[in-house]
């Protein structure tokens, strides 16, 4: 019978080791590349590219803010300086004594929808404010 010596079974050990460790991994990168031909494509199918950009409509919200009577009066304060006509419920305030004469005729309580209009040159013309209700 034939003796095998300790050397030639511990290199056998390892070689097998080795070996079972290559397959691991050779494994994993194998399952990895089947994974990303067959999986990953599916999620970028739901990122929007360029294309579908020029697809989609936008549209602006049809609501137009609603300003209490409180923020009507603060408006006219702070437009003062730019020297912009505001006319609220058909009374024009035009500078600070139209301001002082009419600010108790604004009804504080309503609520109003705001209007800017521009003249020809595209220059702020006036300020409107109407009553919602």
């Amino acid at each position: 019978m034939r003796r095998v010596s300790p050397l030639f079974m511990e290199n056998n050990t390892s070689d097998a080791l080795e070996f079972g460790v290559n397959l691991l991994l050779f494994l994993a990168a194998a399952t990895y590349i089947v994974y990303s031909f067959l999986e990953l494509p599916k999620a970028y199918d739901n990122l929007k590219g360029s294309e579908t950009v020029y697809l989609q409509d936008s549209e602006v919200p049809a609501t137009k803010d609603l300003w209490s009577g409180v923020q009507v009066i603060a408006k006219i304060y702070r437009i003062g300086d730019d020297e912009v006509p505001v006319t609220v419920n058909g009374m024009t305030f035009k500078n600070d004594s139209d301001l002082k004469n009419k600010q108790s005729k604004i009804d504080i309580k309503k609520h109003y929808y705001q209007e800017i209009k521009y003249d020809d040159d595209g220059n702020l013309s006036e300020i409107v404010f109407k009553p919602a209700s």
